[in-house]
């Protein structure tokens, strides 16, 4: 081939490449317009879907005139708006979800032969709280992919999941200098926020005020305990520690599951919020960790975020006598629901008498509150309607609740 055809040739491969970037842009445009203009048009349907107390389907023009594509519009469209709710804001595109065979879909997806589709199914399945493909997430712990089984454990941490069948993810061996974990095991997880990412937790606890002036927030795994018979502890496992963006805690006798209880402490405005996530049933395996073990809190951007049960700490006009004029007066407020799968908290160490709690699931809960040398407890139904208002009668008393 002579120079002068070789330059053709080359000329002719740049045309070429150069027209087929333009129709790529070209056709990212048409169909970022055309996707635009089809979640325009559907998004009376699905507000109309949110407002409807009995059925969540889908009317028209996504019951009787879609077109090809129509489908994973929709779909991402629910995904994307879905994003930052919680509560009953969220449970509305959950149901939507649900009844107009989304769910079912992805369920299918978490058995494509392409990891990213197994993968994205399991986001999408965690974040729309799909319980019905707990059976499928559960599977998808053993899954070949690292990212698919980080997935889908995290969407069943976000569904708040015991996950019994945690064991699938186990059985890498261990290693620390080279050399094999002969005896226990290990359990690695991480912290991560409701949107999927991760929790930035300080090194040292007592970093944490700190953080708070700054907006931060330190997360501890307080405890690992054994279950005995009747899922009474058996045996606690002395175990405190502060952690980054994750967790590492070793296990000597791993005859028994574990359970994990994680604290996050997140500062919001002038107080804290503090959150306690469950992990039970935790089977192990002598050599082996097990990973992807993570824990999903909510996150609050502000003070009005998702409050369920606001109101003022009201104390009596006079002190106890023994109590220290010097002592910071401190205003906390517990509140866990009566089967111990809830657990929320409020905390102030200014001289506040005002207390807010977020998140908080309808039904009967134990409250307990104290402010400098006061207390209450007592039980509280928490209404649907929210946020609700209960000012709180604090008696005299030395002891903290």
């Amino acid at each position: 081939m002579t120079g002068g055809a070789a330059l053709a040739v080359l000329a002719a491969c740049a045309v070429l490449t150069a027209a087929g970037v333009g129709l790529r842009l070209l056709w990212r445009r048409w169909w970022s317009d055309y996707v635009s203009e089809r979640t325009t048009l559907f998004q009376p349907a699905i507000l109309m879907a949110i407002a409807n107390e009995e059925s969540k389907k889908l009317g028209p023009p996504f019951s009787d005139a879609r077109r090809p594509g129509d489908w994973n519009i929709v779909e991402d469209a629910l995904f994307q708006w879905s994003k930052g709710l919680r509560g009953f804001a969220l449970q509305g595109f959950c149901r939507i979800y649900e009844e107009n065979g989304f769910t079912d879909a992805e369920r299918l997806r978490l058995k494509s032969l392409f990891w990213k589709r197994r993968a994205a199914a399991a986001q999408r399945l965690g974040q729309m709280l799909c319980t019905k493909a707990i059976p499928e997430l559960l599977t998808a712990l053993g899954d070949s992919s690292p990212e698919v089984r980080r997935l889908a454990s995290w969407a069943l941490a976000n569904m708040g999941q015991s996950v019994p069948g945690v064991k699938e993810s186990a059985g890498r061996p261990e290693t620390e200098a080279g050399m094999p974990l002969q005896q226990g095991a290990m359990i690695s997880g991480r912290f991560l926020w409701d949107s999927g990412e991760p929790v930035q937790i300080s090194e040292r606890e007592e970093s944490a005020y700190l953080l708070h002036e700054t907006g931060g927030m330190t997360g501890t795994v307080q405890s690992l305990v054994r279950k005995g018979p009747g899922g009474r502890a058996a045996e606690a496992v002395s175990h405190t520690a502060t952690y980054r963006t994750g967790y590492e805690v070793r296990v000597q006798n791993t005859r028994q599951a574990v359970s994990l209880k994680a604290v996050l402490k997140q500062a919001v405005g002038g107080y804290y919020s503090v959150t306690v996530r469950r992990r039970d049933g935790i089977p192990l395996a002598d050599g082996c960790r097990t990973e992807n073990v993570d824990f999903v809190f909510p996150r609050y951007a502000d003070p009005d975020d998702q409050v369920s049960v606001q109101g003022e700490l009201r104390c009596p006009a006079e002190m106890p006598s023994g109590y220290k004029k010097t002592d910071t007066p401190a205003a906390r407020v517990v509140l866990e629901s009566a089967d111990g799968e809830f657990h929320t908290e409020y905390l102030s160490y200014a001289e506040t008498k005002t207390y807010r709690l977020h998140d908080v699931p309808p039904g009967r809960c134990r409250l307990h509150a104290s402010f400098a040398a006061f207390h209450y407890e007592g039980e509280l139904e928490v209404r649907e309607s929210q946020p609700m208002t209960f000012h709180i009668p604090l008696r005299p008393g030395l002891g903290a609740a």
